[in-house]
């Protein structure tokens, strides 16, 4: 039970820095209804891409490297 309660918060995680990211690039002008779509949909796709963990979490280390 802790392990999925873990995994649901890293994938929230994940999902507001990607969603940092993207709202930018792939909207024109940013809201909260807007960014809380977006985390909502890349923390369900981390949930459902778990086996992948690995490579997601180099995209997102590149991603904020590459930011900065």
């Amino acid at each position: 039970m802790e392990d999925i309660f873990i995994l649901i918060l890293k994938c929230l995680l994940l999902g507001v820095i990607w969603a940092a990211l993207l709202i930018p690039v792939i909207f024109n002008r940013g809201g909260w209804l807007k960014y809380l779509i977006t985390v909502i949909v890349i923390a369900a796709l981390c949930f459902v891409l778990r086996g992948y963990a690995g490579i997601i979490n180099k995209m997102t280390v590149i991603a904020l490297i590459a930011l900065v």
